[in-house]
Order: structure tokens, then C-alpha cells, then sequence
């Protein structure tokens, strides 16, 4: 009797583990599928130098923007940085906001992961 019970918990044991690491494969995935469509919206606005350094010109100078214009003049790598970063956060948050429902919703009524 004490030796079916111990395969038994071997067996409770190799199923959690095969579930866990089922779990973290969804996990990555999913993780990797949000960075990935970040990551492309914002090579769509600004997919090379070029184009993002006319990008933060435009943002400073067309649009008479006096203080974007110093922060241009004084460090325009650091601009570059700023405009990035402003792009990324509004398409991670965008991002979020059309996922993250859907997200929940998978995660609450138990995922299933096939083998």
C-alpha cells in the first residue's frame, strides 16, 4: 500500500512539473507575441535613422516647438531617445489595452495547454 502511494505522488509529481514547464512555455510565448507587436508598431513610425531623425526635426522645429527645438540643438541622440521612448511606451500601452481582457480571460478559465 505505502508503494502505491509513492508512485502516486511520483506521478502527481511529473504531472505538475510537465505542467509547469507547459505553463512557462505559454508564458514565453505570449510574452514574446506582446514584445514582437510593440516592437513592430513603433519600426512602423520610425523604421530607420533617417527617417527618425526627420521625425524629431519635424517634432521641433515645423511645429515651433521652442523647448523641443533646444532639446534637439543641445543633444539630438538624446531627443532621438526621448521620441522612442514615448513611441514604445504609447504602443506597449496600446498594446495592453487591446490585450489584456483577452489575457485575463485565458489565464482565469484555465489554460489549455496541449502536450
Amino acid at each position: 500500500m505505502v508503494g502505491e502511494d509513492a508512485d502516486d505522488v511520483k506521478r502527481a509529481t511529473a504531472f505538475a512539473d510537465s505542467y509547469n514547464d507547459m505553463l512557462e512555455v505559454w508564458v514565453k510565448s505570449k510574452v514574446l507575441e506582446f514584445t514582437s507587436h510593440v516592437r513592430d508598431q513603433v519600426l512602423k513610425e520610425m523604421p530607420d535613422p533617417e527617417k527618425a531623425a526627420h521625425r524629431a526635426y519635424k517634432t521641433s522645429f515645423e511645429r515651433g516647438n521652442y523647448s523641443d527645438a533646444l532639446e534637439y540643438c543641445l543633444d539630438v541622440n538624446g531627443y532621438l531617445k526621448k521620441l522612442f521612448s514615448q513611441a514604445f511606451d504609447k504602443q506597449k500601452q496600446a498594446a495592453i489595452d487591446r490585450d489584456e481582457s483577452v489575457l485575463k480571460d485565458d489565464v482565469f478559465l484555465g489554460v489549455y495547454i496541449e502536450p
